[in-house]
């Protein structure tokens, strides 16, 4: 097996097994094998982790610079007021904005606060929302952890050296998750003294997987109070990121995700359908505005492709861009995921001058859309994004049977499945061209958006805050369907 950077992949039953392993024993009566979502998803499962040797000298380093100095706020923290829904905002971008305001402000704002990640929260909050970060509530008692710490270690260390055996692991796959073991230690303690003080009425998350909120979480969970997580980006098969999911329960999109969530074995008790904030039927801009916006010729006709951040990232982008070269009459756009820059993708924008490369943060999704009359994706949400919103989409990949987000278009929703550049150009030339194809689509496209999405927008939000405020009171709904009777927190809202 190759040791280089991003040659590792690994199955969602071999992840769950290393969570499963790693949670024992248990860092003040909690599993810290459930905080290492992150290096398995983007580093294992994804199979983007770098396994040089300098990089497992650099995490040595950082294990030993943690041990001595660790991680903590020497400063004064100022508390967020008690008895509040405490809400958990990892960034300020727009996916996660428009996700988290809605529901915000139907709690009302005097009734929130909220915990972050980055320091650009703070800026896109109402001013009278309490905030802290994620820094600040460091705070632990360290000879309580080191000692804590020091007796976990040595099992840690047996387990671990146990998984990476059996599951053929790179070698430096000990190190990353030894120091991620150690990290999620510190955060714990540093969780349980902040729950301790601040007592929230409830937790909700975006995303109880990422690796700070899901200490939050735990934590949360051995001090008996509420949680409640939401579906931030499309599931795939197996729900690969969502499960075991750590919080009392989980605010998914639509029956698609509740079948997914109770196939890979979550009790049904703790699944409750609620929409998406985030998502409209509608476009904010009209397509000669969107295609303004991109320096786009007004007049063709405009494919997109969204790229994700997975290995065969750079060959499905090439694939892509070699489908335009005798493509004449379309102009052609790759939009790249937000934790992606132009940089990787250098060659394929000089071999294909005609495409244009945009990062994440040039133009809105709105925007992107607006000027597409054809979506391209492997795997990313944006196909979704764009089947609510009345876009066709093209799954592009060379497998004959596609996995992860793509194959639940292709099979659910009927989208056409191309495996190389001159079937992808035929497949865009019939629907720009062939009114009766892209109505059958549309069809198609209608029936899987019902079940992957049961609420939009103003609507999903009014449901997930009843279901927030129920969870407060011990009190969740199964289904957003079931109408929960009118309640309030701190003399918020009622909902009904």
């Amino acid at each position: 097996m190759s040791q280089k950077k991003g040659t590792m992949s690994i199955s969602p039953s071999a992840m769950r097994e290393i969570e499963r392993e790693l949670s024992e024993p248990r860092f003040n009566g909690i599993p810290l094998g459930a905080t290492l979502n992150d290096s398995l998803i983007i580093k294992l499962f994804n199979g983007l982790g770098d396994w040089r040797w300098k990089t497992r000298c650099i995490n040595r380093a950082f294990m030993l610079r943690h041990w001595l100095h660790p991680r903590r706020n020497h400063g004064i923290r100022q508390p967020l007021p008690p008895r509040r829904v405490l809400m958990t905002w990892s960034q300020s971008t727009p996916r996660i904005d428009e996700l988290l305001l809605p529901i915000l402000q139907e709690l009302g704002e005097g009734n929130c606060g909220v915990i972050y990640g980055h320091p650009n929260v703070a800026s896109c909050l109402p001013t009278g929302v309490p905030r802290i970060g994620w820094q600040q509530i460091m705070k632990y008692e360290v000879p309580a952890w080191r000692a804590e710490y020091h007796r976990c270690r040595p099992e840690w260390n047996r387990r671990l050296r146990n998984v990476c055996r059996r599951f053929e692991l790179p070698k430096g796959a000990f190190d990353v998750l030894s120091l991620d073991l150690m990290i999620a230690s510190q955060n714990v303690a540093a969780c349980l003294r902040f729950l301790e003080g601040s007592r929230p009425s409830v937790i909700v998350t975006e995303a109880d997987r990422l690796n700070k909120w899901s200490c939050l979480v735990l934590a949360a969970r051995q001090l008996r109070i509420p949680t409640v997580t939401m579906v931030h980006g499309v599931m795939h098969e197996n729900a690969v990121g969502y499960t075991p999911v750590l919080a009392d329960s989980i605010v998914c999109w639509g029956n698609a995700d509740r079948t997914k969530l109770v196939a890979a074995g979550e009790p049904p008790e703790k699944i409750v359908v609620g929409g998406c904030p985030r998502l409209s039927r509608d476009l904010r801009v009209t397509r000669d505005e969107g295609r303004a916006r991109l320096a786009l010729n007004p007049h063709m006709a405009v494919a997109m492709l969204a790229s994700s951040p997975e290995q065969q990232r750079l060959d499905l982008a090439e694939l892509f861009c070699s489908a335009f070269e005798n493509l004449d009459c379309m102009s052609a756009v790759v939009r790249l995921h937000a934790s992606e820059t132009r940089a990787p993708y250098a060659a394929i924008i000089k071999r294909h001058p005609r495409v244009l490369f945009i990062e994440n943060a040039d133009a809105t999704l709105d925007d992107c859309l607006a000027a597409a009359d054809v979506v391209v994706v492997h795997s990313s949400g944006v196909g979704g994004d764009a089947l609510v919103k009345g876009r066709p989409v093209v799954v592009i990949d060379r497998e004959t049977i596609p996995s992860g987000h793509g194959a639940d278009l292709i099979e659910q929703a009927g989208c056409p499945h191309v495996q190389s550049s001159s079937k992808l150009a035929d497949v865009l030339l019939k629907i720009i061209l062939d009114a009766n194809y892209l109505q059958a689509l549309a069809v198609s496209a209608d029936r899987f958006v019902s079940e992957f999405c049961s609420a939009f927008g103003p609507e999903s939000a009014r449901l997930t805050a009843c279901i927030v405020r129920h969870a407060a009171e011990g009190s969740v709904q199964t289904t957003a369907s079931q109408s929960p009777q009118p309640m309030s927190i701190q003399g918020g809202s009622t909902c009904g």
